[in-house]
């Protein structure tokens, strides 16, 4: 009990990697042992740690030299937590150092596994066609739609020819994402059929298509999103409507002042950050003065 209140304490850890540090200045001290032994502890709290202890372990490590980085960052990309997942990809990603791209690549092996592939893609990594080409012989549907569309950032050898032929697979998911993956590659005839994927009944098919319109920044397709977000309730239509917005379109922002202006209290912190990110003083005040008028 005592053991897991220790790893479970935040304030414990950063006092305890700050003595670690000062330690191995000192002569009486092995360096390499200490630094183990401080590897091993974040290991463990990686694993039996709180929420909290995770994060900022994810956080420290970009305090750290790369290769002793990659490890606990490896460990962080099977948190149960996405957005501590999510971090600990961004993090690897933003190390750029050679010996990161050859530890995810040995940890990689000859595996189909989509975040390491995708990692692999960021760091622009050229030996992973095989890697890539297992999912896409998959019997599993989801699993073959990820390699698709990691083949289309990856854009391999004959890659749209590759792409095309998965436009002809028996799962609709796995369509999708060749039209998409194809999109980014600039094929027209895909682009052109994103029109239809905007009209979609299935959510999930709908917004990818709508965060390819923004991807590709497909400005033909305003009067879709305006649809999408005038009519469709729920995370779809919000950003389709986030994304008019940003891009300056009057009638999202008539629609924008109408929500802050009618939305309950606890519903005008949702609008919060699209509101500053748009650096709108007029929007700004108006959702001040709403907030205050809540309060």
């Amino acid at each position: 009990m005592k053991k897991q209140i220790i790893y479970n304490s935040i304030y414990f850890l950063v006092f305890l990697m700050s003595l670690m540090i000062g330690c191995t200045q000192s002569a009486n001290v092995d360096p390499e042992k200490t630094a183990q032994s401080a590897r091993d502890i974040l290991t463990e709290s990686l694993k039996t740690g709180s929420e909290a202890t995770r994060s900022a372990i994810v956080g420290f490590t970009s305090t750290m030299d790369a290769k002793d980085a990659t490890p606990l960052l490896l460990l962080a990309l099977e948190d149960r937590q996405t957005r501590i997942s999510k971090k600990a990809m961004t993090q690897i990603i933003s190390l750029k150092d050679p010996s990161t791209k050859s530890i995810i690549r040995e940890e990689l092996g000859n595996d189909f596994n989509n975040e390491l592939i995708d990692i692999l893609i960021e760091l622009e990594s050229d030996d992973i066609d095989e890697n890539i080409n297992k999912g896409l012989r998959s019997l599993n549907p989801h699993e073959r739609a990820v390699a698709v569309e990691l083949y289309g950032k990856y854009k391999g050898e004959n890659s749209r020819e590759k792409l095309t032929e998965f436009l002809d697979d028996d799962e609709s998911v796995v369509k999708l994402k060749a039209q998409i993956s194809l999109a980014r590659l600039g094929d027209e005839s895909a682009i052109d059929g994103i029109s239809e994927i905007l009209e979609s009944d299935d959510l999930l098919t709908k917004a990818s298509a709508v965060a390819i319109v923004e991807e590709l920044d497909l400005r033909d397709y305003e009067d879709k999103l305006l649809e999408i977000a005038q009519n469709d309730e729920g995370p779809v239509g919000d950003e389709a409507h986030r994304i008019l917005y940003e891009w300056g379109n009057s009638d999202a922002r008539e629609m924008l002042k109408e929500k802050i202006t009618d939305s309950a209290s606890f519903e005008l912190y949702s609008l919060m950050s699209m509101v500053e990110s748009s650096k709108d003083p007029e929007m700004i005040d108006t959702l001040k003065t709403m907030m205050s008028a809540h309060s």
